[in-house]
């Protein structure tokens, strides 16, 4: 029940300022977020924050993936349930 109260808490100061996104489909047009968008939204905060890199850090950068494609991945993940 906690982790309900945070992430609407967290979502509910977003959407006051107009910056919880609302994914919408073709089939269904939402006029509000619902949890999903406000978990989703909460999750993306959450990844943004928290540095993945576990290698040591040699010098050598090394990029296997687009920046673009990581959070076109990021953003899929995010709606997962």
């Amino acid at each position: 029940m906690s982790l309900f109260s945070i992430v609407t808490l967290m979502a509910h100061r977003q959407a006051l300022m107009g910056e919880l996104p609302v994914v919408e489909t073709s089939w269904y047009k939402k006029p509000y977020p619902t949890f999903s968008d406000a978990l989703a939204y909460t999750r993306g905060l959450f990844w943004n924050k928290f540095n993945f890199l576990h290698s040591p850090k040699t010098g050598e950068c090394k990029v296997t993936i687009s920046k673009d494609l990581l959070e076109h991945m990021q953003q899929t993940l995010m709606y997962a349930t």
